[in-house]
């Protein structure tokens, strides 16, 4: 009965750890140098506190899964606009901001909040958690969900979960974990032993910073949080909500910057891959997935594939098979490469925005002001008419 989740769990706990004493040895350190004001006490209770308390706030909830969540933290990690619910009242409601909560209230009289599209709506209307049909779509057909009327009750995913003749029963004490795949032992039988999850009330599409990863995010969908990561290169910004060139700041990470190395010279595996006989004879060109200038050349399924780079100035349209002008493509990962130019448009951004560019690297974003709120990449500045270009409307 146990998954491969369990696998990895110990791996995991042990990588929460590790980030936890590192924050705290930074917050002695910053103490001890007189950068925090105040008595230095620790928190116990949900509630506002700096961006270092809450992170180490989030992690303690990750390793000792109690649910202890307040809108203000959920508006601390989706920046909004938007309204979210309130994990202690289903007929509350909250609105974020820029990554902070700027209004609350609640649903009128026989209406609750509905967290999936932001609105208030008939109880008989509204789950106001996450359904378990919406858990198993992140285990195994064989895993086990619990009840969540009764946390002392499991099933199994790929069951009828009507049929109540499928139902398992933990022993006395006992309630099932979704996570660990089994019956664990429970102090407090009025709480089930569910990691509380960050998208648990936050509209569905909504993109969450990972606490554990700047270059991962988690996608909301129907209050559960699906792990996504950025292109290669590029890192989440928790207050716009997207993928960027540049690491944002207070991104707490493992890892170093990212190193930018060059493609292979071949690929074995990209022709074989992707090559498709039935689109058109001849060679086909595949982008290298790292950069917005390279690309590999495959003349069948069985050919080993060659990396060839754009001539300088332009990037690489794959949808075109062609090298041109980097303003005719949204290329996801570094724009700044192979341009020799100093400032680029930034994606995702109506061209609102832009990059500063250093040795071919992104190096500082930039907004253009709102006299001249538009951002010209063939130019250079910023003017006051929106640039007809086709960075300017693509999404990478």
């Amino acid at each position: 009965m146990v998954s491969t989740t369990t696998k990895t769990l110990t791996t995991t706990t042990t990588t929460l750890l590790m980030l936890m004493l590192m924050l705290m040895r930074e917050a002695a350190i910053n103490v001890g140098a007189g950068k925090v004001k105040g008595n230095g006490s620790a928190r116990r209770r949900c509630g506002s506190a700096s961006m270092d308390t809450k992170l180490l706030a989030f992690l303690t909830l990750i390793i000792s899964g109690i649910s202890c969540y307040t809108m203000q933290d959920l508006c601390y990690y989706w920046p909004g606009p938007g309204y979210i619910g309130d994990p202690t009242d289903c007929r509350k409601w909250g609105y974020c901001q820029d990554n902070h909560l700027l209004a609350h209230g609640h649903c009128s009289a026989n209406q609750l909040y509905n967290f999936r599209d932001g609105t208030c709506r008939k109880a008989s209307e509204v789950n106001c958690e996450a359904k378990q049909e919406d858990i198993c779509l992140h285990l195994q057909p064989d895993d086990y969900v619990a009840d969540f009327s009764n946390c002392s009750i499991y099933r199994r995913c790929n069951e009828d979960w009507n049929d109540e003749r499928k139902h398992f029963q933990c022993q006395a004490g006992e309630l099932f974990s979704n996570q660990l795949q089994k019956c664990v032992n429970v102090t407090d039988n009025k709480r089930c032993p569910q990691a509380p999850d960050i998208c648990s009330k936050i509209q569905n599409g909504s993109r969450m910073r990972d606490a554990m990863d700047c270059r991962n995010y988690r996608l909301c969908i129907n209050g559960i949080g699906q792990q996504k990561r950025c292109s290669a290169g590029r890192y989440f910004n928790p207050h716009t909500a997207r993928c960027q060139s540049i690491r944002p700041e207070h991104c707490f990470d493992f890892d170093n910057e990212y190193i930018s190395y060059p493609p292979p010279e071949t690929d074995v595996y990209v022709c074989s891959k992707y090559y498709r006989n039935d689109r058109f004879p001849g060679p086909q060109l595949f982008s290298d997935a790292l950069t917005c200038y390279g690309y590999y050349i495959c003349k069948s399924q069985f050919d080993v594939g060659v990396w060839h780079s754009c001539p300088s100035g332009l990037h690489f349209q794959w949808w075109s098979q062609k090298c041109a002008p980097a303003h005719t493509y949204s290329c996801p990962y570094d724009r700044c490469a192979n341009l020799n130019i100093s400032i680029v448009s930034l994606i995702n951004t109506g061209c609102t925005e832009y990059t500063l560019c250093y040795n071919d690297q992104s190096t500082h974003l930039e907004k253009c002001p709102t006299d001249y709120p538009y951002f010209n990449e063939v130019t250079g500045y910023c003017g006051n008419e929106f640039p007809n270009y086709a960075v300017c409307y693509m999404n990478g």
